[in-house]
């Protein structure tokens, strides 16, 4: 098994609120989320005339989907699937991180449209529990990506003009499939199933593979990058320090300028080290070419 690190890429907007005023109240409200970890910021405009405050309600209050009664409108929360944050870090996937965790936090405006779109299906789906939300925000792939995959045939069956309803009820079953779709008359049921082959690995010697590749990957790669090839797996999971700091020393020796013109098809490029619990690793160095020497990566 045989990997390059150092290239790896893997494929929100403001908080609303829906106002409900009392009948003789002109005041809206609209929440969006603060710098403070503890409240939700509120912004008020009365007979024409705004004013902003900070208002000290939980934040996890503010966000929950449902219905917040206030003294003066009954608002219903919308909650975003992605975090309200500046982000800074354009930096590609690392192998270890969830699809989920890279996209919440990846800088850049390919990904900010990315965010603003799923975010925008998100705010058409009915889902006052947040199910949905929770299993689209989740680590674990095997709820992240039905929970997208749901989410994209809820928008696209919207986008072909038909009536969506989901989670419907089917008369003398105790079934609800995930969609009731309907359009001029017609009208049929949806399951939106996801099926795994090999995307999803729940096995221990495979977070493993993943964790090693990650702590390789997340080595300085200003001057070189490696090919990663598993040559034994071991019985448990090896200190990732020790890989670490095994795998630094080695790059510290290396000439840069000898590595260049080396022939990249010897076998003998390949560097063995083995690590306790029974692994062995084989890496092969490459250098940047000089104009990219020095830039992080």
């Amino acid at each position: 098994m045989e990997r390059s690190l150092g290239d790896s890429t893997r494929p929100g907007p403001r908080r609303r609120a829906l106002v409900s005023p009392g009948r003789n109240s002109a005041t809206i409200a609209s929440w969006r989320r603060c710098s403070s970890p503890a409240i939700a910021c509120r912004r008020t405009a009365v007979r024409g005339k705004s004013r902003r405050r900070l208002s000290r309600v939980p934040r996890d209050r503010a966000e929950r989907r449902g219905r917040l009664r206030l003294p003066w409108a009954t608002v219903d929360v919308v909650p975003a699937l992605f975090d309200q944050l500046t982000r800074t870090d354009p930096s590609p996937a690392w192998p270890a991180e969830d699809s989920f965790s890279f996209l919440n936090r990846v800088a850049g405006p390919t990904w900010h449209r990315q965010r603003e779109l799923l975010d925008r299906w998100y705010s058409a789906f009915p889902d006052r529990a947040g199910d949905l939300r929770n299993r689209f925000r989740s680590a674990d792939p095997r709820q992240h990506y039905p929970a997208w995959w749901e989410l994209y045939v809820h928008a696209l069956f919207r986008a072909l003009q038909f009536d969506v309803t989901t989670h419907p009820t089917i008369p003398g079953t105790t079934g609800h499939p995930d969609f009731l779709v309907q359009r001029n008359g017609s009208a049929f049921y949806i399951e939106a199933a996801t099926v795994f082959s090999g995307i999803v690995s729940p096995s221990r010697e495979s977070r493993a593979l993943t964790d090693i590749e990650d702590a390789i990957a997340r080595l300085d790669a200003s001057t070189f990058w490696v090919s990663f090839r598993v040559d034994r797996v071991g019985t448990a999971m090896p200190r990732l320090r020790l890989v670490r700091s095994e795998i630094s020393d080695w790059v510290a020796t290396l000439d840069p300028g000898a590595l260049t013109s080396a022939d990249l098809t010897d076998p003998a490029s390949w560097q063995t080290f083995e690590f306790e619990h029974g692994w062995m690793i084989s890496l092969r160095p490459s250098a940047w070419s000089p104009k990219h020497r020095g830039c992080p990566a």
